[in-house]
Order: C-alpha cells, then structure tokens, then sequence
C-alpha cells in the first residue's frame, strides 16, 4: 500500500461510523445522494447535508500542504472555525 492510500485510511477511520459509511457509498460504491437516502433510510437532503459534512471533516483530516490528497478527491473545503 502505498502512503496515500495508507494516509487516506488512517482519515477514514478517523471518521464517525456515519460519516464514513457515507464517503465510502459515495466515492468508493458510486451510490447518488437519493441511493444513500435510501440505503440509510433517511431523507434526500439530509444524505446531502450529511455527506457535504462528512466530506469537509475528511479533507481537512486529509489536508497536509498545498496540494492535498483532498485536492485530488475534490472534497469541499473545511469552514474556518470563528
């Protein structure tokens, strides 16, 4: 394994259960915001409100420098903390 890979493991399980269930059904498994919906038996906008958080909590578990592995995942970007 190489050391994205490995740094992109270590992120995920640093995630919440949830959160990582929903990066992988999404990034890993290919599923569509409404397939998750359905999968976690929640509704539409809140598999993409949730998915929108869990992915900004996975880049800025990712980011390390300029170019980031979150770069390349094209996660959103964390909010500043006020």
């Amino acid at each position: 394994m190489d050391a994205q890979a490995a740094a992109i493991l270590d992120a995920l399980s640093q995630l919440s259960p949830t959160d990582r269930d929903l990066v992988t059904l999404t990034l890993w498994d290919g599923l569509t915001s409404a397939e998750v919906a359905q999968v976690l038996n929640i509704k539409e906008g809140a598999a993409r409100v949730r998915l929108h958080r869990a992915r900004t909590r996975l880049r800025a578990l990712l980011s390390t420098g300029e170019s980031t592995i979150a770069d390349r995942m094209q996660l959103p970007s964390p909010r500043p903390q006020t």
